[in-house]
């Protein structure tokens, strides 16, 4: 059952945590969003049409592996080391951007006990363990969302220079 959208305080005082939810959620369809745009330049760069695309990127469980794969076909398909280099880089940025879009979907939402903020808990241990409430509001939260759109916007300008590589159909 998804959580309820208030959460009660020992002294009975009731937060909303519905927008937090909200744009947690928004946070998640943008990123699936900006993974399925990625995914669809895959199908047409490796001339497969989008079912039996979808059966093999849907088992790509990684943005790091899907511009892998994206990177490797658009090389493959004799791309100009430029566009390369500028995919690689957009790559690089993804890297950074998947671990707040992460911390938003994969950590839990509470409140201080005495100050009512809205926490969230991180959790990490790349080398080193990070696990610690932190401060977040629904407008920290939407500022990620927004950053993901930016991001999708600076995949998509790429859309002309990756259909020249799209192989014609075969028959």
């Amino acid at each position: 059952m998804p959580p309820d959208s208030s959460e009660s305080t020992d002294s009975g005082t009731s937060v909303d945590l519905g927008p937090i939810y909200v744009a947690t959620g928004r946070v998640a369809l943008a990123w699936a969003a900006f993974e399925l745009h990625i995914d669809r330049v895959i199908w047409a760069l490796a001339g497969i049409e989008p079912d039996p695309g979808a059966c093999l990127t849907s088992q790509i469980a990684s943005i790091h592996n899907r511009f892998r794969s994206l990177i490797s076909l658009v090389k493959l398909r004799g791309a100009d080391e430029s566009l390369i280099k500028r995919l690689n880089q957009l790559s690089n940025e993804s890297s950074k951007l998947v671990l707040k879009r992460n911390l938003v979907v994969h950590s839990t939402i509470g409140l201080h006990p005495s100050t009512l903020e809205i926490l969230r808990t991180r959790i990490s241990a790349d080398k080193t363990l990070v696990f610690e409430p932190q401060t977040t509001s629904e407008k920290d939260t939407m500022k990620i969302r927004d950053e993901i759109a930016v991001h999708i916007e600076r995949f998509l300008s790429f859309s002309d220079e990756l259909a020249k590589l799209v192989p014609p159909p075969s028959r």
